[in-house]
């Protein structure tokens, strides 16, 4: 196995336990930020099994599947980073959950269409990046 292959499924392995234990987590500490870090990891590793669909060498062959899953990827990347955010924000100031929502509509817009408007993703990850 290809050793950026092994980091690859290593992160995607060692997600899951850290959202249960986020969760669990839920019930000992008060405040809803644990919940929107929980539900952001959750995210986070469905974003990298998309990524995983995305660079299958089943999907490579079909240009269109692989625009489909890394645009699932590079928007469920943009709403881990939402949830994480909001989870901050929750904490710091006591903001609901809920607001803040329309921060993330341009990253998601960006994220269903770079993948079908740019040529590779070494265009798209310049973008993706920041």
């Amino acid at each position: 196995m290809e050793l950026s292959h092994l980091a690859f499924n290593i992160q995607v392995l060692s997600i899951p336990p850290l959202a249960l234990l986020l969760w669990q987590l839920t019930r000992a500490v008060p405040g809803r930020f644990l919940v929107a870090w929980t539900a952001g990891w959750l995210v986070l590793a469905a974003a990298l099994l998309s990524l995983r669909v995305a660079i299958s060498a089943d999907v490579a062959s079909h240009p269109v599947a692989w625009r489909l899953a890394y645009s699932v990827y590079c928007c469920l990347e943009y709403t881990f980073g939402f949830l994480l955010w909001a989870g901050c924000r929750n904490l710091t100031t006591g903001a609901p959950l809920g607001r803040g929502l329309w921060v993330l509509v341009p990253p998601l817009a960006f994220g269903a269409a770079a993948p079908w408007v740019l040529p590779s993703t070494d265009h798209v990850f310049a973008y993706h990046t920041p």
